[in-house]
């Protein structure tokens, strides 16, 4: 009855404001009023450079969640959701996986991350277009009845997934070409990117000697812009534009693919416009496809590899910062509660994540953790996502390949599968709590070794440790699922 009468009154309200929404708004109104009591959709995107491990962190939820009730192997104490009120209370039952059957979104291809990791005992290969997984998760019953009338029964969890290198795009569209021409050839002398750029700013500097580009040289040039970006990824460097050009997804072999910065000292105007309606034509493109998808996230995790920039130097972290920053801006943020919250999505919950937290013993994890901190509130000064958003910072390790021990000494170290196959004790190093940075003595004090997944393991379906994973589906999920 009370079903019957919600789907009537949306049917009524999706008519009266139809005129000024439109059909569409009228038509959600009754979808969801016809979806009640069945189901309460929650749409996750997993954000991060590349090599933060987003196709880990998924793989792992997703074993996880549908493995609840694994029993845990022999030398782990602790279940990888431990931190999830729901699983902590018992409540949480075994998800489902859901294929989309009509293939509308291409599909996270959670089987083969999984045997690669578990099967095979190595890294996944990483996610090369957008890719989405939807899990069907049991929500507790309500203790009274009209609660459990207008209370849905499951909740279903859409994590989206795609190429870290896609983020440092999202500064785009508040970028003109000729702004961003002059950013972009600015970075490009930078002293830790000169050796990288060099070839092609020699053979753009030619051309505009000779005041004249014929298409041959055009596409040389868009190559050598190419080849430096591979490079600089390869560095470990994240603000490489047009992102596209080293991840293309479904735009393999687009035109647009084809722009690299002119600036106006080199005086090529007929160049610089024939640039400029290719940035444009990718600004559009930025914004129709990413911005369908990245604007209809109801929380967000953002993946951070800070022990990598840390390891690379300042300039890394600079560029992490920038790109972090005007990644932000491109995204919807807002608290919002009540009945017509679906019509307007907004990013309500966002985890920021300092990744890889196992290369460091627990002590080390928490001042992981402090510097997050102090990252975001560079990243974030005036508290714009923070005051839109329920935010929270988690060192974490969705995949916890060693195990931290204490010595005879009292000393904490770490043990576990280097890439040789050996194990034996690590000592990690430390990890500044706090910024600025004193880069001169960093390098003696923070060291970090590259660990491999476990060894190949005969039951795909067991559990395999993580570090904080059940915490941070608390911080994201917690009020769908309660």
């Amino acid at each position: 009855m009370v079903k019957r009468y919600l789907k009537s009154a949306g049917k009524q309200l999706g008519s009266k404001i139809g005129k000024q929404l439109g059909k569409k708004v009228g038509q959600k109104l009754i979808r969801q009023a016809e979806n009640l009591n069945l189901q309460k959709r929650h749409r996750m995107g997993v954000t991060g450079f590349s090599r933060a491990g987003k196709t880990v962190l998924i793989t792992q939820m997703t074993h996880s969640l549908l493995r609840v009730d694994e029993p845990l192997p022999e030398g782990v104490s602790r279940h990888p959701l431990s931190g999830l009120d729901l699983f902590d209370a018992g409540l949480l039952k075994p998800a489902r996986l859901k294929e989309d059957q009509l293939a509308r979104r291409s599909q996270f291809d959670f089987f083969r991350h999984r045997d690669s990791l578990m099967g095979q005992g190595r890294w996944p290969e990483p996610t090369r277009d957008l890719t989405w997984l939807e899990l069907e998760i049991k929500r507790p019953q309500k203790p009274q009845a009209l609660q459990q009338l207008v209370s849905a029964d499951n909740l279903q969890l859409e994590i989206m997934d795609y190429p870290g290198e896609w983020l440092a795009d999202l500064a785009l569209p508040e970028q003109s070409f000729r702004q961003w021409s002059e950013s972009a050839w600015e970075l490009a002398q930078q002293p830790h990117r000169r050796k990288l750029s060099e070839p092609f700013c020699q053979l753009i500097s030619e051309a505009a000697e000779q005041q004249q580009v014929s298409d041959a040289l055009e596409r040389k040039l868009a190559d050598a812009w190419k080849d430096y970006l591979t490079a600089a990824r390869a560095e470990g460097y994240v603000l490489n534009q047009p992102s596209r050009v080293l991840v293309p997804g479904q735009m393999q072999n687009y035109a647009m693919l084809g722009f690299f910065p002119v600036p106006d000292h080199l005086q090529l105007p007929k160049l610089q416009n024939s640039m400029a309606r290719l940035f444009d034509a990718y600004k559009q493109e930025i914004e129709s496809y990413l911005g369908r998808h990245f604007r209809h996230l109801d929380s967000q995790i953002i993946l951070v590899d800070l022990l990598t920039a840390l390891e690379q130097g300042e300039a890394a972290l600079n560029e992490l910062q920038q790109a972090m920053q005007a990644a932000l801006r491109f995204f919807r943020y807002g608290n919002q509660k009540g009945m017509f919250q679906w019509l307007n999505r907004k990013i309500g919950r966002v985890v920021f994540a300092a990744t890889k937290a196992d290369q460091l013993v627990l002590s080390e994890r928490i001042r992981l953790e402090k510097l997050l901190g102090a990252l975001l509130n560079e990243i974030d000064p005036g508290n714009d996502v923070r005051a839109r958003a329920d935010v929270r910072y988690r060192a974490i390790a969705a995949l916890e390949t060693t195990r931290s021990l204490v010595d005879d000494h009292g000393q904490e170290y770490l043990l576990g599968r280097e890439t040789d196959g050996r194990q034996q004790p690590y000592y990690s190093g430390r990890v500044p709590e706090a910024l600025p940075i004193d880069w001169q003595t960093l390098p003696e004090q923070l060291q970090l070794k590259r660990w491999s997944p476990p060894v190949r393991i005969a039951n795909v379906n067991q559990l395999l440790p993580a570090y904080q994973l059940g915490r941070v589906l608390n911080d994201l999920l917690k009020d769908d699922l309660s």
